[in-house]
C-alpha cells in the first residue's frame, strides 16, 4: 500500500508525464505484488490469511484505478484490453492454483472472483449498445456453471449477481427501438433478449440438474424458479413490444380522415393483441406446469392469465372504441377477442378439473375461480353485445331503444343463470348451482325493484299482455317455474343445504307473477285515464283486489291438487291481503258500486273456498291440527 501511495503522490508531481512509461512503471509495481501469490500460497502452499486476501484485493483494485487516471482521455479506449488483461491474469492464477494439489481453496475462490469482476467491468469499456448485455449475461452463466462444477457457492453467487446486471441493462438501455425502420424479429434487441433468456434458461437448468445435490445451500433454493420466471417476464415483455413496436410502425404516416381511422384501427389492434399474447402464454406455462407438476410454474401462468383476463374486461371492453354504424352481434373483434380469451379460460378448467390429484392443497380453490372468471367473461361480453347492438339499432333509426336494452339484459342474466344452475345438475357441482342461483336473484331483482319503475311505457298505446316488459316478466316467471320444477325432481342430487332451494323458487314465481299481473292492471287503467280523461281510481281498485284474490284462490287449489299444505297455507295466507285491503282500504275509498262489487265478489271465492273446507273437514284439522283424516277424507291433504 505505500508503494501505490508514493506512486500516487509522483503522479501529482509530474502530471504531464508520458502516459505509456507510467502505465508501464505502474505495472511493474502491481506484478511485483501480484507475484506473492503464487510464489507463497501456490509454490510453498502457505495458507493466506485475511492480510493476504486483502493485499490481493488492494492491489488489482489500486491498479486498476490507477490505470484509469492515467489512460483517461487519448488512450481510454485500452481500458478495456487492460480490465481483460486483469481477468486473464487471476483467472491463470486460478487455474495454476487449481491444478497444484495442495494449495489453499482461498486462492483459488479469490483469483476466480476477481477475474470475474474484471471480466464484468471490461465489457462495458470496451463494447457498446447490445454486446454489453448479452456479454454479462453468458458470463453470469458459465460463472454459474464454474461455481457448481468448483463446487463454491462464491463463484454461483458472484454469477448470479452479473446475470441480474446484465438483466438490468437489457430492461434500462436495450428494450427501445426507432419505430422508423423497424423490422420485427430481425433486429438487435430480438436477439439481445433472445440471448439473455437464453443464459436465464441455462442457468436455471444447471440449478434444476442439482436440485438434489448436496452442493446447493439453502438459501439458493429461490435462484431457479427466479431465473426461470424472469426468462418468461422477458419473453413475455418481447413479444409484447415486438407487437406494439410493429402497429406502431404501420400506423406512422396516416394523415387523412380515413388514414386517421385505420390508424385507430391499428392501435385497437394492439391492445387486443396484447391480451391474446398474455393469455395464450399464460395458458402455455399453466400447461407445462400440469404436464410436469411444477406447481409454480401453475401459479406463474394462472397470474399471466390474471392480468390479461383483467385487461380484457377493465380496459379492452371500455377504452377501446367501437365502429356503431358498422356493429353486427356476434361477428365483430371485440366478440371474437373475448371468445378467444373464454376458450382458453374454459380450457384450463377443464385440465385443473380432470387434474385435481396432482394439485397442492393451496391450489384446490383455483378450479372454482376458474370456472367464475369463465362465467364472468362469458357474462361481460354477450352483456356489452346486448348493449352494442341497441345503442347501434338506436343510432342507425334515430330512436330510443333504452326500455329494449334495459329488458334485454335482465333477460340475458334469467337465462344465464337458469342454464348455469341446470348445467351444475348435470356436472354435480353445487357450487355452480349457487353460482347460477345468485345470477338468476340479481335478474329478479333487478326485474321487481328496477325495471318494474323505470322503463317507460307510452299510456296512448299501452296493450295489456301485449307488451315488451310483460314479455320479460312472463318469460323470468317461466324460467323460475322451469327451475322449481326440475330441482323438485332432482331432490337426490342435492346438498342438504339446498334443500329449501324449491319452495324458495316456487314462491319467488309467485311474487313475479302476481306483480307482474298488477303493474299491467294499473298500467291499464292509467292509460284508460290518460285517453278519456276520466278517473279510474275505483275501477283499478277494485281490479287488484279480485286479482289478488283470484290468484290466492288458485293458489290454494293447486295446493289442494299438489297434495301440499304448506302451498296451502301461502295460499290462505296471501288470500288475507285482498281481505285486509277490502276492509281498510276499498270499504272507504271505492265508490259504492265498485264496494258492492268487491264484497260480493271476494264473498263468492271465500264461500266457495269454505264449502271446500267444510267438504272435507278432517283433512282440514289434519292438516291445521295435526289429526290424521280418515281414508274417505280427499286424499293427499294430510301432507
Amino acid at each position: 500500500m505505500g508503494s501505490h501511495g508514493v506512486f500516487i503522490y509522483w503522479l501529482i508531481d509530474f502530471p504531464n508525464y508520458p502516459p505509456v512509461i507510467t502505465q508501464i512503471a505502474l505495472s511493474g509495481t502491481f506484478l511485483t505484488f501480484a507475484a506473492a501469490t503464487p510464489l507463497f500460497h501456490i509454490l510453498w502452499r502457505r495458507v493466506p490469511g485475511t492480510s493476504d486476501l486483502s493485499l490481493m484485493s488492494i492491489n488489482s483494485i489500486a491498479y486498476f484505478l490507477m490505470t484509469v487516471g492515467i489512460l483517461s482521455g487519448d488512450y481510454a479506449g485500452w481500458l478495456g484490453i487492460v480490465a481483460f488483461s486483469l481477468a486473464a491474469f487471476y483467472g491463470l492464477v486460478a487455474l495454476v492454483a487449481l491444478n497444484r494439489s495442495g494449495t489453499p481453496n482461498r486462492i483459488v475462490q479469490f483469483s476466480l472472483a476477481i477475474a470475474v469482476v474484471f471480466l464484468t467491468v471490461g465489457f462495458p469499456l470496451l463494447f457498446t449498445g447490445y454486446t454489453v448485455a448479452i456479454s454479462w449475461a453468458a458470463q453470469g452463466a458459465a460463472t454459474i456453471w464454474m461455481g457448481f462444477y468448483l463446487r463454491r457457492w462464491q463463484m454461483r453467487a458472484l454469477g448470479i449477481a452479473v446475470l441480474s446486471l446484465a438483466v438490468f441493462h437489457l430492461v434500462l438501455f436495450d428494450f427501445w427501438v426507432d419505430t422508423q425502420g423497424y423490422v420485427p424479429i430481425i433486429n438487435g434487441r430480438f436477439s439481445t433478449i433472445a440471448i439473455v433468456v437464453a443464459a436465464l434458461y441455462a442457468a436455471g437448468a444447471i440449478y434444476w440438474r442439482t436440485r438434489n445435490s448436496d452442493s446447493q445451500f439453502k438459501a439458493e433454493q429461490w435462484a431457479m424458479p427466479s431465473m426461470f420466471g424472469i426468462a418468461n417476464l422477458l419473453t413475455l415483455a418481447l413479444f409484447s413490444i415486438e407487437v406494439v413496436n410493429l402497429l406502431d410502425r404501420e400506423s406512422l404516416g396516416w394523415d387523412s380522415i380515413f388514414d386517421l381511422e385505420m390508424a385507430q384501427n391499428l392501435q385497437s389492434g394492439a391492445h387486443y393483441a396484447l391480451t391474446l399474447i398474455w393469455a395464450v402464454y399464460g395458458t402455455i406455462i399453466v400447461a407445462i406446469g400440469l404436464l410436469k407438476n411444477l406447481r409454480l410454474a401453475r401459479w406463474g401462468g394462472l397470474a399471466v392469465l390474471g392480468v390479461a383476463v383483467w385487461k380484457l374486461i377493465a380496459i379492452d371492453a371500455i377504452v377501446i372504441p367501437i365502429d356503431l354504424l358498422d356493429f353486427t352481434p356476434l361477428l365483430n373483434i371485440r366478440f371474437l377477442w373475448f371468445a378467444l380469451i373464454l376458450a382458453l379460460l374454459s380450457t384450463l378448467t377443464f385440465w385443473f378439473r380432470r387434474g385435481e390429484r396432482l394439485l397442492t392443497a393451496e391450489e384446490k380453490p383455483v378450479f372454482p375461480i376458474l370456472l367464475t372468471a369463465s362465467n364472468v367473461v362469458a357474462l361481460w361480453m354477450l352483456s356489452q353485445e346486448v348493449i352494442y347492438f341497441f345503442d347501434s339499432v338506436a343510432l342507425k333509426y334515430e330512436g330510443n331503444y333504452l326500455n329494449a336494452t334495459r329488458l334485454s339484459l335482465t333477460g340475458l342474466w334469467a337465462v344465464y343463470g337458469t342454464a348455469a344452475a341446470l348445467a351444475s345438475l348435470w356436472g354435480r357441482y353445487a357450487p355452480a348451482r349457487w353460482g347460477g342461483l345468485a345470477l338468476l336473484s340479481v335478474a329478479v331483482c333487478k326485474l321487481l325493484a328496477y325495471d318494474a319503475f323505470n322503463i317507460h311505457i307510452d299510456d296512448f298505446t299501452f296493450m295489456p299482455l301485449i307488451n315488451i316488459r310483460f314479455l320479460i316478466f312472463a318469460f323470468v316467471v317461466a324460467l323460475l317455474s322451469l327451475l322449481a320444477f326440475v330441482f323438485s325432481r332432482s331432490e337426490h342430487l342435492l346438498t342438504a343445504e339446498e334443500k329449501p332451494v324449491f319452495p324458495i323458487l316456487l314462491t319467488a314465481s309467485n311474487v313475479v307473477a302476481l306483480w307482474m299481473l298488477s303493474q299491467e292492471v294499473i298500467y291499464f287503467f292509467d292509460g284508460l285515464e290518460a285517453r278519456h280523461s276520466s278517473d279510474y281510481f275505483s275501477p283499478m281498485n277494485l281490479s287488484l283486489t279480485v286479482l289478488w284474490a283470484v290468484y290466492s284462490t288458485g293458489i290454494i287449489g293447486a295446493g289442494i291438487h299438489a297434495r301440499s299444505s304448506r302451498i296451502r297455507l301461502a295460499g290462505i295466507g296471501l288470500l288475507a291481503i285482498p281481505v285486509a285491503k277490502l276492509f281498510m282500504f276499498d270499504v272507504l275509498l271505492l265508490d259504492m258500486v265498485y264496494r258492492v262489487v268487491a264484497f260480493i265478489t271476494l264473498g263468492c271465492l271465500l264461500l266457495a273456498m269454505g264449502l271446500v273446507y267444510q267438504r272435507y273437514s278432517g283433512a282440514v284439522r289434519g292438516f291445521l291440527i295435526g289429526v290424521k283424516p280418515a281414508n274417505r277424507e280427499l286424499p293427499g291433504l294430510e301432507n
